[in-house]
């Protein structure tokens, strides 16, 4: 209710793509004229600023088709988010042996979330493909090794690591 409240008060919205503003009118009925979008630029050069080998070697992922997410987990909402990235993927895991997700990020909520993706996840084959990772040092090397990012966030508006995945490219 607040978000809706909040979403009527404001005078626009501000979209890092053409394609978001169709989800932000449908979402919090602003119409189209009060969205504007400011895109972000991409790299031109993925890969140069970490090492996908490196990122395969420390962390043992085997899998030729990476789904990224980097998060905070001190924040419920953000584990929210991340659990809804699971569930929407497990199916696409159990398709396809070779496509992993990967989650990056540590905080208050990594233990309750391990727990909670033990217990929801059945499937051994899917499960192992699911990477969770804490606290990474060196976030470049995954997003060199992820194929798509993916975030969700009832708590963030425009996180700054979804700047840093398209600055990856």
């Amino acid at each position: 209710r607040l978000n809706r409240y909040i979403y009527n008060q404001v005078a626009g919205f501000v979209a890092v793509s053409t394609d978001l503003t169709t989800a932000i009118e449908a979402n919090t009925g602003c119409p189209q004229t009060r969205i504007g979008v400011a895109p972000v630029p991409l790299t031109t050069d993925p890969g140069a600023n970490g090492s996908e080998t490196n990122a395969r070697d420390a962390f043992e992922i085997s899998e030729t088709q990476i789904v990224l997410t980097v998060t905070n987990l001190d924040f419920r909402a953000k584990r929210r988010g991340v659990e809804t990235m699971v569930s929407e993927l497990v199916a696409l895991l159990r398709e396809n042996e070779d496509l992993a997700y990967v989650i990056a990020g540590g905080g208050a909520h990594l233990d309750e979330f391990r727990t909670w993706l033990d217990d929801r996840i059945e499937d051994r084959a899917v499960r192992e493909r699911i990477y969770v990772l804490g606290f990474v040092d060196d976030v470049a090397a995954l997003y060199d090794l992820a194929d798509v990012f993916g975030y969700v966030s009832s708590l963030d508006g425009y996180p700054n690591v979804v700047l840093e995945a398209q600055a990856e490219g």
